[in-house]
């Protein structure tokens, strides 16, 4: 398979060498999968199809197409433990499709967190290399659509299916990036429409044990600490919860820039989070006795915490 990969790359280099002028042949060639960093994500290196000569001459541009796009579905993980993610993209003006997905450690965007599996012959991983695994150690990977795996004349969209192992110790936040290409289908690289997306996942909180968390009466504040306590809740508004058990004990947690997805407070942080009128609220800080929130965007204002 490595022989395969590598005269795959090889016959792309010779193809834009000596035949430049025969672009439906070289894009043709993308059908199998597109080459490493390609994801969008916010990594050193990393770039999108959507520059010229790639997928998006006379597109619609990054992310501008009707979508919906594309996703990713993804739980907390634990370190060491497999679990299986997928990736979506929709575009109802299009009937061809591809993906790139890669994970990386947040406070190093450069080091790739865990490993990918393909589960059926629509994906393939590559390495950083553009090869297949085995990879080298903490380096990016890639998990990526085969030519069966554009599931040409499909309407709407599709998703693939992968396995991904967690890195055997808590790494913190691990972002996940990935591309998705809505093509028409033409073997031509025009009219194709590239969207991206990230998220955030934390390792996964041990199961509920003990007493169940309570806020003191008159314990939700303003920002500043504001008294008297709040009845009302203002979208996007900064507030303070003061009770018993809000988190685990010993627990005293302020935000960092690796809880940071793309500049987004996180919605959960240290195994505690708030919902606001049944929306997750962004942390600012966690401990057993406080735990300080933006909440979320809404029109209406609520009590409901």
């Amino acid at each position: 398979m490595n022989n395969e990969r590598t005269n795959r790359r090889r016959a792309r280099i010779g193809l834009l060498v000596f035949c430049s002028a025969a672009l439906p042949v070289v894009v043709w060639s993308y059908s199998e999968g597109p080459d490493p960093f390609k994801t969008g994500g916010p990594f050193p290196g990393e770039s999108n199809c959507s520059e010229s000569g790639c997928h998006d001459r006379g597109g619609a541009g990054l992310n501008k197409g009707p979508g919906p796009g594309v996703s990713i579905s993804v739980s907390p993980y634990t370190p060491g433990q497999t679990q299986r993610i997928t990736v979506a993209v929709s575009d109802p003006t299009k009937r061809r499709w591809g993906f790139e997905l890669t994970a990386r450690v947040a406070s190093s965007p450069g080091t790739g967190a865990g490993s990918f599996q393909p589960v059926d012959d629509n994906v393939q991983v590559i390495c950083n290399t553009g090869l297949p695994p085995p990879c080298a150690p903490d380096r990016a990977q890639f998990a990526e659509h085969t030519l069966q795996g554009t599931q040409f004349g499909t309407t709407n969209g599709a998703t693939w299916a992968v396995d991904w192992t967690a890195p055997s110790t808590d790494v913190g936040t691990i972002i996940f990036a990935a591309a998705g290409n809505a093509a028409n289908g033409d073997n031509d690289n025009t009219g194709d429409n590239i969207y991206t997306t990230t998220v955030g996942v934390s390792v996964a909180c041990p199961g509920e044990s003990g007493s169940p968390p309570s806020i003191s009466d008159g314990g939700i504040v303003g920002a500043g600490l504001s008294r008297p306590s709040v009845t009302t809740i203002s979208g996007n508004g900064l507030i303070s919860i003061f009770g018993q058990n809000l988190a685990s004990p010993g627990t005293s947690r302020a935000v960092t820039g690796s809880d940071l997805v793309n500049g987004k407070l996180p919605a959960g942080l240290a195994c505690t989070c708030v919902n606001i009128n049944n929306q997750p609220a962004s942390m600012f800080f966690v401990s057993p006795g406080q735990v300080n929130v933006q909440a979320p965007t809404f029109s209406a204002t609520g009590n409901n915490i």
